[in-house]
């Protein structure tokens, strides 16, 4: 795999190429939106959000697959073994074409049940909403194809291509949403139309990319049924943890639509979108190294993996908690800025995300730990046991007529609980003593939450005479980015760490 420095160097290189990609995108992303909800209006930008919900219900069964593609990948590249490469490949393929047609299957017969019978929408637009979902689904398959090419370029670490065609994504479907501002007929319908176009042209980018440059990728398709069965064993008992993020992520947007309507989840689809955009900021560092603590874990460098995961977990922790605490302060004016009309709750439910994902900002790199491993059978029976409490939770608390972020509660709630359990679990089957990540992870990040939330709080006790302006706010939000700033580099990073990080920007220069 190399030396540590050339996969550090590797590292840094991949995240910043996936920086330049966020911002872009992001960029593109924030104006689609703004531009779809003004020609789509509430009611109907809400309803491609809840039938897109619907739809995303079925693809827990490829995001199950499209995990245990990636570790297989990722593992196989490890060992520098190019044959089992190809065979794993093969089966990706079958695989997912398979769930595919089965998820077609789903969203074509259940699908349509939900939305004649079990959504909440306006008479007059339910034909619209069928439409609608005919061409999710053409979208979701496609998606569902392109799974084993996308392993294979990020399992390679080719961020450039993946950059690259993200950005063409995001091009077009900002075109597509212009286009959509002149259109005259139905324009939730032409949306979807255009969303489906693109999705065909980024399907064939794929296919030619990973053909043209990848050995695996050429390989003639044959099925080899112990590495099937080994892959389906591995995705069979991830499916309870994508079970509960299913149901976290989509459920909560029908349960929404059932008791509060579909204007609700126009709400929760601009702070989800919104959020999304301030996750995939702080995830980029994180989906450079990934591949690497799978690899490492193949060629039994253990060491290397325990700092990884470490690695892994507080900078997507430092860099999201300096993006959420000053956006907490201008919010309000960004939506408004960002939107006029600002639906009911949408500024809410986006601050209660982005306490969730603070809290679940951990998860991932010890998930990645334990899949690389291939034993999560124990660890995936725990966590979907608890996260699976989530929906329960969240309809008590709407049928008993509680407000609609008490979803979000309920979330938190087992979000911190789920932790709990998959740090018990995994720590022992990844060889990471508790100590070690106590010291490396929990202690450094807690410091930093503490020490900020002490110091901030402060400073506003300080000012509780000033009147609360725009100005006051937005001072409050570069105060508090500034404080945070501060509190990291002296009290979430190591001397050598601030050294290491002082050189590359130097060197950078």
């Amino acid at each position: 795999m190399g030396t540590l420095e050339t996969n550090k160097k590797r590292i840094a290189q991949n995240s910043l190429l996936l920086y330049v990609r966020m911002f872009i995108t992001m960029l593109m992303g924030l104006i689609t939106s703004r531009l779809v909800l003004d020609a789509l209006g509430v009611i109907d930008y809400g309803i491609y959000n809840v039938v897109g919900g619907v739809t995303s219900m079925f693809v827990f069964l490829n995001t199950t697959m499209s995990v245990a593609t990636s570790r297989f990948i990722a593992f196989a590249i490890g060992e520098n073994n190019k044959k089992k490469l190809c065979t794993i490949y093969n089966q990706a393929r079958i695989i997912h074409y398979g769930i595919g047609l089965l998820v077609l299957v789903l969203i074509e017969s259940f699908g349509q049940w939900m939305v004649y019978n079990k959504l909440n929408l306006p008479y007059d637009r339910v034909t619209a909403s069928i439409l609608v979902l005919h061409s999710v689904s053409v979208v979701t398959i496609l998606n569902i194809m392109s799974t084993p090419d996308m392993a294979l370029i990020i399992a390679y670490e080719r961020m450039k291509s993946f950059a690259y065609i993200s950005i063409f994504d995001s091009t077009m479907k900002l075109l597509a949403t212009i286009v959509l501002v002149f259109f005259s007929g139905d324009k939730l319908i032409f949306y979807a139309i255009l969303v489906t176009m693109i999705q065909v042209v980024d399907r064939i980018f794929y296919l030619v990319y990973c053909r043209r440059n990848f050995e695996e990728a050429k390989c003639k398709l044959r099925f080899d049924r112990p590495v099937f069965r080994k892959m389906f064993s591995f995705a069979g008992w991830n499916l309870l943890g994508n079970l509960s993020v299913m149901t976290i992520e989509q459920g909560m947007s029908v349960l929404l639509n059932i008791f509060c309507g579909p204007a609700i989840n126009a709400a929760r689809g601009l702070s989800t979108s919104l959020s999304n955009y301030v996750a995939a900021f702080a995830n980029n560092a994180r989906m450079a190294i990934n591949p690497q603590i799978t690899k490492s874990y193949a060629e039994n460098n253990l060491a290397f993996m325990h700092k990884l995961i470490a690695l892994s977990s507080i900078s997507f922790f430092y860099i999201l908690i300096l993006i959420a605490v000053p956006l907490y302060f201008v919010i309000d004016y960004i939506l408004k800025m960002w939107l006029i009309d600002v639906p009911e709750y949408t500024s809410v439910f986006f601050k209660l995300t982005m306490a969730y994902l603070l809290v679940n900002s951990f998860a991932n790199p010890i998930i990645i730990g334990i899949h690389a491993t291939g034993n999560i059978k124990r660890f995936q029976i725990v966590e979907g046991a608890i996260m699976l409490l989530t929906l329960p939770s969240a309809y008590i608390s709407l049928s008993t007529g509680m407000s609609p972020p008490s979803v979000y509660i309920s979330m938190i709630v087992f979000a911190i609980l789920t932790q709990i359990g998959r740090l018990y679990i995994i720590l022992p089957k990844i060889k990471m003593p508790f100590r070690e990540y106590l010291c490396t992870v929990i202690r450094p990040s807690t410091t930093v939450l503490v020490s900020s939330i002490f110091m901030i709080t402060l400073y506003h006790l300080s000012l509780t005479h000033i009147n609360q302006t725009i100005t006051y706010d937005f001072a409050c939000a570069v105060i508090s980015f500034v404080i945070l700033t501060n509190v990291i580099l002296f009290l979430g990073l190591t001397k050598s760490e601030r050294d290491y990080l002082y050189k590359s920007i130097l060197k950078h220069k």
